[in-house]
C-alpha cells in the first residue's frame, strides 16, 4: 500500500498544475534572427540593452523593435515561428501569440514551407530597400514647410497656453494630482507622454491641420499634465516635441540602450524623449525612432 502513496501524489501535482496554468513556466523563445536595433527589456531587470541573436527570452520580457526592423522567434518546442515586423514594443508573449497566429493562417502556403533560420519570405523584403531611401518620409505633398527661427521661437511662445476646448479630452488619470510614480519601466513621465499620444492626442487631432500645429498641442497638452516640454529644429527646419522622461541621465539605460533615442537638453541633467509628429498616423514608438533618426540631420 505505501508504494501507492507516491503515485497518488504525483497525479494530484498533475491535477494542480493542469487546474492553475499560471503556476506553470513561462513561456520561452529563442531570437534565431534578427534586422535591426531591436533592444529588450528582460524581466526583473531595470536597464535595455540590445537583442543578439540566439538570446533566450520569456514571454514577461520586452522588446522595443525599430520601424523596418525584423524578428524570428522559436518556441520550446523547437518550432519555428515566421518572421515579424517591428516598428512597435510590446511584450514577448505577445509576439508569440502573433507569430502563432500567423503561421496557423498561412498553413500549407510557401510562407510555411520547411522552416531554417533565415527570415521568412513574406517579410523580408522590408530590410532589402536601398540605403540612400529615407524610409520615413511622408510623400511630398504631406512634407511640412520647414521652419525658420523666428517662427520656432512664436511657437514656443505658446507652450504655456494650451487652448481651453482641449482640456476636457485630458484624462483625469494624468493630471498632476493623479500621477502614480513608479521606478520602474515606464517612468510616470514616459507612461503619461505615451497615453497622451495614444488617446487623447489622436482624439482631437482632426481639429489641427498643420503638422507644426500638432507638434505644439502635444507639447501644451504635456505642459498641462507638468511633464517639461519643448520644441525644436534641425537644421533642415524639421519640428520635433521633445519632454523630460523624468529619469536622470545616468541611469538612461532605463529608458534606452539606443543613445540615437535621447535628446541631450542643455541645462537638464534628465533624459529628455524626442518625437517627431508627422502627417502620417505613426503610433508612439515609430514617432520616437523618426525624431532619433532625423533630429541631427543637417546639423
Amino acid at each position: 500500500m505505501k508504494r501507492k502513496y507516491p503515485i497518488l501524489l504525483t497525479i494530484c501535482c498533475l491535477f494542480v498544475i493542469a487546474a492553475n496554468p499560471d503556476s506553470q513556466a513561462e513561456d520561452t523563445v529563442t531570437a534565431t534572427f534578427t534586422f535591426g536595433k531591436i533592444e529588450v527589456l528582460k524581466s526583473g531587470e531595470r536597464e535595455w540593452a540590445f537583442l543578439e541573436k540566439g538570446a533566450v527570452l520569456n514571454n514577461s520580457d520586452l522588446v522595443r523593435m525599430p520601424p523596418y526592423s525584423l524578428i524570428r522567434l522559436k518556441d520550446a518546442d523547437e518550432m519555428l515561428l515566421p518572421t515579424l515586423p517591428g516598428g512597435r514594443e510590446l511584450p514577448i508573449s505577445v509576439l508569440i501569440e502573433e507569430g502563432r497566429l500567423r503561421r496557423n493562417e498561412f498553413k500549407g502556403k510557401r510562407v510555411s514551407a520547411p522552416f531554417d533560420s533565415r527570415p521568412a519570405i513574406d517579410v523580408l523584403p522590408l530590410g532589402n530597400r536601398p540605403k540612400g531611401e529615407n524610409r520615413f518620409e511622408a510623400p511630398a505633398a504631406a512634407q511640412p514647410t520647414p521652419l525658420m527661427r523666428g517662427e520656432l521661437e512664436a511657437l514656443r511662445r505658446e507652450l504655456d497656453s494650451l487652448p481651453e476646448e482641449f482640456v476636457p479630452f485630458i484624462s483625469r488619470s494624468l493630471l498632476p494630482d493623479n500621477h502614480a510614480t513608479t521606478d520602474a519601466y515606464p517612468s510616470t513621465n514616459l507612461s503619461s507622454a505615451l497615453t497622451l499620444y495614444r488617446d487623447t492626442l489622436r482624439e482631437i487631432e482632426a481639429k489641427t491641420e498643420a503638422a507644426s500645429n500638432r507638434s505644439l498641442l502635444y507639447a501644451q497638452l504635456l505642459g498641462r499634465i507638468e511633464i517639461g516640454a519643448d520644441l525644436v529644429v534641425n537644421g533642415k527646419g524639421d519640428l520635433f516635441v521633445v519632454f523630460d522622461s523624468g529619469v536622470p541621465v545616468n541611469g538612461s539605460k532605463q529608458i534606452t540602450a539606443n543613445h540615437q533615442l535621447i535628446h541631450h537638453k542643455s541645462g537638464t541633467d534628465t533624459v529628455w524623449i524626442p518625437l517627431q509628429i508627422t502627417p502620417r498616423r505613426h503610433n508612439f514608438t515609430t514617432a520616437w525612432y523618426t525624431a532619433g533618426r532625423n533630429l541631427e540631420d543637417g546639423l
